[in-house]
């Protein structure tokens, strides 16, 4: 999409544009959002969308001062950002974190093949969850 750019920090990129210590930082992230909203008894998967929403957006709000990346946007083509945090990214990762809610619970008495595979998807949905959010946030309203 050409949103981010990240700073080379030396470190290897996933398909040469992520840098491999994101994957650090979503798990960091879904795991406390999955495990809590498991254990919600009700509106579980409403719970783990605002918890990946209150969550994620604290992260970007605090990582973009910290550098870990930029936002590129110009005046030609704004963001919709509030605190440095873009609405269609924050739109995606609510989006995240109800997948590894729904991959965890799916997967719980499977195989382990099952689970890595399952585990491999979500990124995929995520990527494409972005798009998605980007055309519709950005791009038509």
């Amino acid at each position: 999409l050409q949103t981010l750019a990240f700073p080379d920090l030396g470190v290897y990129r996933i398909a040469g544009v992520v840098p491999l210590y994101f994957t650090l930082l979503w798990i960091a992230l879904l795991l406390p959002v999955t495990l809590i909203s498991d254990a919600v008894p009700k509106y579980n998967y409403a719970v783990c969308a605002v918890l990946s929403a209150v969550l994620f957006g604290a992260a970007e709000v605090i990582a973009t001062p910290m550098q870990v990346w930029q936002p590129l946007f110009t005046e030609q083509a704004p963001l919709k950002m509030t605190a440095n945090v873009a609405w269609y990214v924050l739109l995606a990762e609510m989006l995240l974190g109800v997948a590894c809610l729904v991959g965890y619970r799916a997967t719980q008495r499977t195989s382990y093949r099952v689970q890595l595979f399952t585990g491999m998807a979500i990124p995929v949905f995520y990527a494409g969850a972005l798009g998605l959010s980007y055309l519709l946030l950005e791009r038509i309203f």
